[in-house]
C-alpha cells in the first residue's frame, strides 16, 4: 500500500468558510423555503432546486483513486459542473439513512448513509437570504480506478475488497473527517470479503481490526474461524490465536487462561514457522507457569533462543533465570 496523504481538516474548514460570501451574494430570491427539513426535502426531490441551491461556487471533495491508493481531492465546482441528481430523493416517509447536523443557526451538515459506509455522500448548507449548498463530499470508491495485480491467492472480487479495505482504513486512520467511523466498518467488511475463500492476511487484518477497538468486534466463532486460517502460514496469526485461546474475545480479560493446551500448541507452532518474536512470550509463560505449568530450564531456553535470533531485550531475562537456578540444556519446544 503506498503512503497516504490526506488533506487536512483544517484546509477544508478553511475552503469551506471561503465560500459562504460568495454563495450568499449569489442565493436565488425566491427561497424554496426557510425550515432546513422542507427545503433539504425540495432539494432531493427536485433538480431545479438543486440547480438553484448550487449558482455560486461549491467545494467538491471526492476520493481520488491512484493503483492501490487514495486521497481525498477537494475541488471548486460551479453551477453547470455539479453533476445532477447531486442528492438521491428523501422519501416523504421519513429521512431513514440521512442524519442532519446544524452546526449553527446558519450552516447545516447532512450525512447520506442510505447507500452503505462505502458511499457515504455529505452535504453542507449556509442560510443567507435562502438555504445554498456550500460544500459536498463523496467518499465512495471508484473501483474501475484501481489497479488489479492479478493476485493468484484472491478472486477479482476479493482483490478488489482487499484494495478497497486499505483505502477506507486509510481514511478513517487519519481520524480527520466525520465518517471515520464508518471508513473502520467499511474497512472491515471489505477485508472480511477479501477473506471470503480464506486468504490468511486478510483473514489476519480482519482478526487485528476487530480487536482494536476501532470496528465492530467480531464473533468469537468468527475470530477463531479467520484465526484459524490464518495461522497455518502466518506466524503471527499463531501468536495471535494463542491469545484468542488465553482470552476469548476480551483481550483486556484478568484470569487464568481459558484453553492453556491449544494457547501453547499455537504458540509454540508461530515459532516453529519462524516467528522468534513470539519466542519471549512463550518463555514468559514458562517462567509464570500459566499454561502447562512452570519450567525454567525451557523459559532460559527459549530466552537464549530469541537472543540468538536477534530478538532484543531479553538479557537480562537470561540472567535472571540462570540466577533463579533454571538448569541450560533443556529444549525451548
Amino acid at each position: 500500500m503506498k503512503p497516504y496523504t490526506p488533506i487536512t481538516a483544517s484546509l477544508l474548514a478553511i475552503l469551506w468558510l471561503c465560500a459562504f460570501p460568495i454563495n450568499a451574494l449569489a442565493a436565488p430570491r425566491a427561497c424554496v423555503a426557510t425550515d432546513f427539513t422542507a427545503f433539504l426535502q425540495a432539494f432531493s426531490q427536485s433538480l431545479d432546486v438543486q440547480r438553484q441551491a448550487s449558482t455560486g461556487r461549491v467545494f467538491s471533495t471526492t476520493v481520488e483513486v491512484a493503483g492501490d491508493s487514495a486521497q481525498p481531492r477537494v475541488r471548486v465546482l460551479h453551477g453547470d459542473e455539479l453533476a445532477l441528481p447531486m442528492m438521491p430523493a428523501i422519501a416523504d416517509s421519513g429521512m431513514t439513512g440521512v442524519e442532519v447536523q446544524r452546526i449553527d443557526p446558519r450552516h447545516v451538515r447532512v450525512d447520506d448513509k442510505r447507500a452503505g459506509n462505502e458511499a457515504i455522500k455529505a452535504y453542507l448548507f449556509e442560510y443567507a437570504e435562502c438555504w445554498t449548498l456550500v460544500a459536498m463530499e463523496d467518499w465512495s470508491v471508484d473501483e474501475r480506478r484501481l489497479t488489479l495485480s492479478g493476485r493468484p491467492d484472491m478472486s477479482r472480487a476479493e482483490e478488489i475488497c482487499y484494495l478497497k479495505s486499505g483505502i477506507f482504513q486509510g481514511l478513517g486512520g487519519v481520524e480527520r473527517y466525520p465518517p471515520t467511523t464508518e471508513f473502520f466498518e467499511a474497512a472491515l467488511q471489505n477485508k472480511l470479503c477479501a477473506a471470503a475463500s480464506g486468504n490468511p492476511q486478510a483473514s489476519l487484518e480482519a482478526v487485528s481490526l476487530g480487536f482494536s477497538g476501532m470496528a465492530p468486534a467480531l464473533s468469537a466463532e468468527l475470530n477463531e474461524k479467520l484465526l484459524t486460517r490464518a495461522a497455518e502460514t502466518l506466524p503471527v496469526a499463531a501468536a495471535l490465536l494463542a491469545r484468542f485461546y488465553c482470552n476469548g474475545t476480551d483481550d483486556t480479560r484478568d484470569g487464568p487462561c481459558l484453553d492453556p493446551a491449544r494457547a501453547e500448541a499455537m504458540l509454540i507452532k508461530s515459532v516453529k514457522m519462524g516467528g522468534w518474536e513470539t519466542l519471549p512470550m512463550l518463555a514468559s509463560h514458562y517462567e509464570q507457569g500459566d499454561l502447562q505449568g512452570r519450567d525454567l530450564s525451557r523459559a532460559l531456553a527459549c530466552y537464549q533462543l530469541a537472543r540468538e535470533k536477534g530478538v532484543e531485550g531479553y538479557v537480562d531475562s537470561v540472567q535472571r533465570l540462570r540466577d533463579q537456578g533454571a538448569v541450560p540444556g533443556a529444549a525451548c519446544y
